[in-house]
């Protein structure tokens, strides 16, 4: 949900494991005009492009297995 429009956004992601580590990436383009946001123009010569490009990155690592 943003600017009170929502919107389903669905894209790949990877998964990567190296021990007990794992890294999740995706990427997706969205166009904010599908959350009812105006086009921004700035004295009426340049347009701020609709389309935002999203990355991100989460890294994190599962903790030590118990000693019994």
């Amino acid at each position: 949900t943003f600017h009170g429009a929502t919107q389903r956004i669905e894209f790949p992601v990877t998964v990567a494991r190296a021990d007990r580590g794992y890294t999740i990436t995706g990427e997706v383009t969205i166009d904010h005009r599908n959350w009812g946001l105006k086009v921004i123009r700035l004295m009426a010569l340049l347009k701020v492009d609709p389309e935002v490009r999203i990355r991100f990155r989460l890294a994190g690592e599962l903790p030590p297995p118990a000693e019994e």
